[in-house]
């Protein structure tokens, strides 16, 4: 049987060799929105999410709402899935370290900011997750049931 560090350690392989996520929030009336989006860790682990979005986006309306989200991560062959949820906000000041901006820079990119950059109207705005609970499931390994890990109780090692 894997870890907790073991299974961290999976998802951040995951997290991290997957171009995009899948996020969902919640709207107005409580009818959930996924979307594919770039995204990016902080170095050190799983406890923050980070990704681009166009400022005033409907992502944006929704998170001053209900700040409730949920993030899918997978493998190509989904023999590896990653669920994390957490609760997210948008940033007044994109403060990220520059491994996160280039990562994110380079996802937006190839998703949209290449057409919408030349829209001098548009801002980005970047989107950081709390992450507090992860669920890992790996078909590969054998873990059919999803394993949970709450961040609350988790110390970094």
């Amino acid at each position: 049987m894997l870890t907790d560090d073991q299974v961290m350690a999976e998802c951040i392989k995951v997290v991290n060799s997957s171009v995009v996520g899948l996020l969902t929030t919640v709207d107005f009336d409580g009818c959930p929105h996924a979307r594919w989006m770039g995204s990016a860790i902080a170095e050190g682990g799983l406890r923050r999410v980070y990704t681009l979005t166009g400022k005033g986006s409907r992502k944006c309306e929704h998170l001053e709402r209900n700040p409730l989200v949920s993030w899918t991560f997978s493998t190509p062959d989904y023999s590896d899935v990653v669920t994390l949820e957490g609760r997210a906000g948008v940033l007044s000041a994109p403060i990220v370290s520059q491994h996160v901006w280039d990562r994110l820079v380079a996802c937006a990119k190839a998703y949209c900011m290449s057409v919408l950059s030349n829209d001098d109207t548009v801002e980005f705005v970047s989107i950081e997750t709390q992450v507090e609970r992860i669920e890992y499931l790996s078909p590969r390994l054998k873990l059919f049931k999803p394993r949970v890990i709450e961040m609350s109780s988790r110390v970094e090692r």
